[in-house]
């Protein structure tokens, strides 16, 4: 079985324009998550998908840089992108779902999730609602599902990639955890992730007071400095 983490990324945002690139507190956005996501011992391989949009040409070119294998897909049907991303794979293998506007994750939940997810052969598994710092797991074969059926996907479900396997719309086995059997605070993780100029500035000033790249990731610190001012 092989594991491997998609992280969609693209530089339209609509309220950070081109924040994949952007600088946090000297390394690009794009490179933390890449980073964060090497850090799960379960994941095999970490690539990029991005759109065949030549503003996304950017994305390419440092993902080459980062040693990082980039797909390239629609530009508005992510769901095609990771469609495309596991067109290589077994059945049985997995794709780990990464937003790249995450830079922290919480590897050690990570895989209690993943443990469960492969124990219980789940097609898909997730927090439910959704988290910040813990990744989703979708089963190949249940993407390859999706596109035998040749169901329209609405435009939600494109975007959003993974709406499909919890809806019911297709049956599948799905899992989604509670926060709170996590002790997730919903929350200050949403203040982990970067989706305006305030989020970067929040971001940088987080990792330079706490020195979490030389420091490491402890979120008992991380969180109680996000208490202390939010």
């Amino acid at each position: 079985m092989k594991v491997r983490a998609v992280i969609q990324a693209r530089m339209s945002s609509t309220r950070l324009r081109g924040k994949t690139l952007m600088p946090v507190a000297g390394r690009t956005l794009l490179k933390r998550v890449v980073e964060a996501a090497m850090k799960n011992s379960f994941i095999d391989e970490v690539i990029i998908a991005t759109s065949h949009h030549g503003e996304d040409d950017p994305i390419e070119a440092y993902s080459k840089y980062l040693g990082v294998h980039c797909i390239r897909g629609d530009r508005t049907n992510v769901f095609q992108r990771f469609e495309l991303a596991s067109r290589d794979l077994c059945t049985e293998d997995q794709i780990v779902r990464i937003t790249a506007d995450n830079p922290f994750t919480r590897p050690e939940l990570n895989a209690k999730l993943f443990e469960s997810h492969i124990k219980a052969k789940y097609d898909y598994s997730a927090v439910k609602g959704l988290s910040h710092v813990v990744y989703e797991f979708i089963q190949v074969e249940a993407i390859m599902k999706v596109a035998a059926t040749k169901i329209q996907l609405s435009l939600h479900d494109q975007e959003h990639v993974t709406p499909i396997f919890r809806e019911g719309v297709i049956s599948f086995k799905t899992q989604e955890i509670a926060p709170e059997v996590f002790k997730l605070d919903s929350y200050f993780d949403s203040l982990l992730t970067i989706d305006s100029h305030e989020d970067l500035s929040r971001i940088e000033e987080m990792i330079l007071k706490l020195d979490l790249d030389c420091r490491g990731f402890d979120f008992d610190k991380i969180y109680h400095w996000l208490k202390s001012k939010y």
